[in-house]
């Protein structure tokens, strides 16, 4: 059997499994978001900096290139593209934003936000409220 090369990446035509606690994005399922960076290899200068930067292990390692590879795309929290910020060579692109702004108004994200805001700002409010009934 051959030695596998790869890192936390692709092997063969199979990808490691995306992690399931970022399976949904305000209740849409991630898998119909078309949202993750791609690596043009041809620019790429495997510095590593989309890896060591991501916290969510988009990436992996492609040892006999010794490039970056998208290992685990729905991983990539939709509408970040901090790797692509970061990135000096250039060689991390993303969807045009219009296709998730599209996706926001057509799936009624916004009142889901808001939803999720308020439900955030009434648990910080109570935690808050028990911390100073605890000190009294």
């Amino acid at each position: 059997m051959p030695e596998n090369k790869m890192l936390h990446g692709r092997i063969g035509d199979i990808y490691m499994a995306d992690d399931k606690k970022f399976s949904e994005w305000h209740g849409i399922a991630r898998d119909k978001i078309k949202w993750n960076p791609t690596v043009d290899a041809s620019k790429c200068i495997g510095c590593g900096m989309c890896i060591t930067g991501c916290g969510r292990n988009v990436y992996g390692w492609d040892q006999d290139k010794n490039k970056s590879i998208v290992a685990r795309p729905n991983n990539c929290l939709v509408g970040c593209v901090t790797c692509s910020n970061t990135c000096l060579a250039g060689a991390i692109s993303f969807p045009d934003k219009a296709e998730l702004r599209r996706i926001i108004i057509e799936n009624g994200v916004l009142a889901r936000a808001k939803k999720e805001l308020n439900e955030k700002l009434a648990d910080e409010r109570n935690s808050d409220m028990k911390s100073q009934k605890s000190r009294s």
